[in-house]
């Protein structure tokens, strides 16, 4: 078994790798910071398709949204859930929309929602594959307002069940955050969930 202690560098490939680098524009000076520090074992996890390159401009077009964290609205609203959704890369292929048949209905939303509800509104989690969107994402798409979709300005409220907190001016009452459009842009509020949403409101679920 061969170790790292074995490594030979013979002639023809210290050839190859001269020629290698005057075929790709290298200088003396690349090749003396490729020796330095940790380099070659990033180089190394490419080739052994461990890991992959990708461009300062490729990577500023991906957008990963850290969902583990309470929400930073919630200054004056307890969370009473708030189900994490991990490191969301926003990818709207798999961003759904969730239309409930009884939005004047919220316990009968919740029902549609949960895997097991018992009418206090305790922890609903999945939609089958299904995840419920929350705060933290909601906050990250009024950041980056370039990521949320066209047709989410023509619905009255989009719903991000995720989170829930109670209401500060009395607890026997909940509140959730959604996002709708002001005329000039994408604003932000926490809405009753008690007394139902607005008609053409729907819930943000990511596909898993």
């Amino acid at each position: 078994m061969s170790t790292n202690d074995d490594l030979m560098l013979d002639v023809s490939q210290a050839h190859e790798l001269k020629m290698a680098f005057r075929r790709n524009g290298w200088t003396n000076g690349d090749i003396k910071t490729l020796s330095e520090g940790n380099i070659l074992t990033s180089v190394l996890d490419v080739i052994r398709d461990n890991s992959c390159v990708i461009s300062k401009e490729e990577l500023s077009a991906i957008h990963i949204i850290d969902t583990r964290t309470k929400p930073k609205s919630t200054t004056h609203h307890a969370v009473m859930n708030h189900i994490s959704n991990g490191l969301l890369k926003w990818d709207l292929s798999k961003i759904s929309l969730f239309a409930s048949k009884e939005f004047d209905r919220p316990c009968e939303l919740y029902k549609e929602l949960c895997d097991e509800f018992d009418g206090s509104y305790p922890s609903y989690k999945k939609i089958s594959n299904k995840s419920l969107a929350n705060a933290r994402v909601a906050e990250y798409l009024l950041v980056h307002p370039d990521l949320i979709p066209e047709e989410w300005k023509e619905y009255s409220y989009i719903l991000f069940l995720g989170t829930i907190c109670y209401c500060p001016f009395d607890a026997a009452w909940t509140e959730v955050p959604v996002i709708y459009w002001d005329k000039k842009e994408m604003v932000w509020k926490y809405d009753y969930s008690n007394t139902g949403f607005p008609t053409y409101s729907y819930g943000v679920v990511i596909i898993n």
